[in-house]
């Protein structure tokens, strides 16, 4: 029996068969798969790139990247839901700040990128970055407060430092002579 492809319209042959029990619409598997499709194409937001989404990821709100590696550009810092600006309390108490990979102090970075908000402002007083063994003390104690008339700068124990007192808390320090 000749029939025509509802999907690419070309002429094909079905056994009667095939048309009873209602079958022989498509000339081949493609066509029957791409007839099956009720989704859309869409343009990454990323990258531009064109890519099929089913419908009902459309719905719902999916269907915006081509690839788990677009997604995860797209959701990450400003555009994350869970975007507190960069700034969060780690479980020490102190505040710590997420630095891009171009900042002047990003060498001071732990892995995470992120780095001690009151490091940072001693940085940024001195005009240089901090070496590892300088220490930053809070003179009041209170590690989320990070004025810079609040913070100290701790030089490295050496044997040369005359050993000293913090007047307002006590913490013991060496200071240079």
């Amino acid at each position: 029996m000749k029939r025509i492809c509802l999907q690419c319209g070309k002429k094909f042959t079905a056994t009667s068969s095939m048309v009873k029990r209602g079958a022989g619409k498509y000339c081949s598997r493609k066509c029957y798969s791409e007839a099956q499709k009720t989704g859309t194409i869409k343009k990454c937001l990323i990258c531009g790139k064109e890519f099929y989404v089913v419908a009902n990821k459309i719905k719902i709100g999916q269907g915006k990247y081509c690839s788990w590696e677009c997604r995860a550009k797209g959701q990450a810092g400003k555009n994350n839901s869970q975007w507190k600006g960069g700034r969060k309390k780690n479980s020490n108490g102190y505040i710590e700040v997420l630095l891009s990979p171009t900042h002047r102090f990003f060498c001071m970075c732990k892995k995470s990128n992120y780095i001690s908000e009151h490091r940072l402002i001693m940085a940024k007083k001195l005009n240089r970055p901090l070496e590892k063994d300088e220490r930053v003390h809070h003179i009041n104690g209170k590690r989320d407060d990070n004025r810079i008339e609040n913070l100290l700068l701790i030089l490295p124990r050496k044997p040369h430092l005359l050993k000293t007192n913090c007047p307002k808390c006590g913490f013991a320090f060496g200071i240079g002579h």
